[in-house]
């Protein structure tokens, strides 16, 4: 049965006697069942003989039942003295196992229990224990904390019927009692917001997860979280809160959750997808082959053409590619930039004027690197061209080409490094406007069997090898000794020019 209290919210069985009684009741149910049967059947079952002497037995049987009942009645009645008689002393005392905002007051007193809180109430501290190791203390006497009784003490003990004590020795009974004791909220809240943990020194914030700077070698990597030591003021105030009134002793700052936390940590799902996206670009390798030479495009310089959107996304900032191309070009292109030649007399010229040569497509090729970063596949590649030589080791015209030396006026043809053929030649007048202009210079085709068309001329030849327009070399037969006398330069002129067969 509960007491009246009970029902009206002061405690809260935890129904282990409940539960024992029914488990009792039923084995004994089973029990009765069990054995009537077998009554019937050796009632049934007795000697034909003695069943003339029934009456006589069931006279004797009554005497004895009544003097038994009888003799039981009294044992009952000396026993419910006796359980009544002990029952007396829980109109002072509390019932077995009984305790009050987890304080077992089994057998005590309204007073006696009041003492007992007051006791431990007078010397109470509650002990932080906060992140790295450290602690701090709230003493009960720095925020007014004392006992305050309400007279619900005294209502739980008038609730208990002295009848129903025994019920209480396989039963557990708590109480919740909230006014037994207060503090000053105003005190308290001092004291937390003075607590060492909240200073700046202490406090530090913590900081999320992010992407570190390029190392060299590795690429990017996630520098974790850090969980610094900044509690909420709120959460904090809470926590010791309800730790003093629960009566507890010690109060774990980080069991309690009172710290704040980074907003993205290291095992961030977004954070990880953008350090896949960085390390996707420094991981492509990109190699330029210059004959012999070659230009490495990898992390070590592709990471400073990487930025980041501020929204986990990451893009190549094109004019760092550009700029790239460029570079290339300058360093590896060879055309319109001088050349120094050894001519077959032996002579070291430089001619200023050099059409031929190796020429980067600058706007293609950035448009061509461009399409392989963002693809993030690596590979071997050489630039697009918009001209191209015969090599890019030693001369860039490699070693087949005509030399034509106009202060001569003599060619010499090399094939492989090797001279295979020379002549003399007759170059354009110079008066006239005809001059041949020095430099070097690719062929632009070799025909067979043309026909040259000027101002008053047409003249077929067997081979006509342009060069720099319509200026080019072809083959002439009977040139009278006047006509090569008139053209022939007035002026020497030390320069040579090379020329692609």
């Amino acid at each position: 049965m509960e007491t009246g209290n009970q029902q009206a919210g002061y405690g809260r069985s935890r129904g282990k006697w409940n539960k024992r009684k029914q488990q009792e009741r039923l084995a004994q149910k089973e029990s009765q069942k069990l054995v009537e049967p077998q009554k019937q059947q050796n009632q049934q079952s007795a000697p034909l003989g003695q069943q003339g002497q029934e009456p006589e037995r069931e006279n004797n049987g009554k005497k004895i039942a009544v003097i038994a009942g009888a003799a039981a009645l009294a044992v009952v009645v000396a026993a419910g003295a006796v359980y009544v008689g002990l029952g007396q002393k829980y109109k002072r005392v509390y019932f077995p196992n009984t305790t009050i905002n987890g304080l077992d007051v089994s057998g005590l007193t309204p007073e006696e229990t009041k003492d007992r809180i007051t006791a431990e109430t007078s010397g109470y501290t509650l002990t932080l224990q906060e992140r790295g190791g450290a602690s701090e203390v709230i003493s009960g006497s720095d925020i007014g904390f004392h006992p305050e009784f309400d007279g619900t003490l005294e209502q739980i003990l008038n609730d208990q019927s002295v009848f129903a004590w025994g019920f209480h020795i396989g039963r557990y009974v708590d109480y919740t009692i909230d006014t037994m004791a207060v503090f000053d909220e105003a005190k308290l809240s001092d004291a937390v917001a003075a607590l060492s943990c909240l200073k700046p020194e202490q406090a530090v914030e913590p900081e999320n997860a992010y992407i570190s700077d390029y190392i060299s070698g590795t690429g990017y990597e996630i520098v974790p979280e850090n969980e610094g030591a900044r509690p909420d003021l709120e959460l904090l105030s809470s926590a010791v809160h309800e730790a003093i009134l629960n009566f507890q002793e010690t109060l774990s700052l980080e069991d309690a959750g009172v710290y704040k936390k980074p907003q993205i940590t290291a095992d961030d799902e977004a954070l990880n997808a953008e350090l896949a996206a960085w390390n996707k670009y420094v991981q492509t390798r990109v190699t330029y082959r210059f004959g012999s030479k070659s230009e490495i495009l990898d992390g070590e310089k592709l990471h400073t053409w990487l930025v980041s959107d501020g929204q986990g996304g990451v893009s190549l900032d094109e004019s760092k590619i550009s700029e790239y191309v460029s570079w290339m070009a300058q360093n590896y292109n060879t055309a319109y930039k001088p050349k120094t030649f050894r001519t077959s007399y032996g002579q070291s010229v430089t001619i200023s004027k050099s059409v031929y040569g190796w020429k980067i497509n600058q706007s293609e090729e950035a448009a061509a690197l461009k399409q392989i970063l963002l693809s993030c596949e690596s590979q071997e590649r050489e630039p697009v061209y918009s001209q191209t030589a015969a090599s890019h080791d030693g001369n860039d015209y490699g070693t087949t080409y005509a030399e034509i030396n106009l202060t001569a006026q003599h060619m010499f043809f090399y094939k492989e490094g090797k001279l295979v053929v020379q002549s003399d030649f007759v170059s354009g007048n110079e008066s006239r406007g005809w001059s041949t202009p020095a430099g070097v210079y690719p062929l632009t085709y070799k025909q067979r069997n043309a026909t040259l068309k000027g101002e008053n001329y047409s003249t077929p030849v067997s081979y006509w090898m342009p060069f720099n327009g319509g200026i080019g070399m072809h083959d002439a037969t009977g040139v009278p000794a006047s006509v090569e006398k008139s053209t022939k330069r007035t002026a020497p002129m030390a320069v040579s020019i090379c020329l692609r067969q």
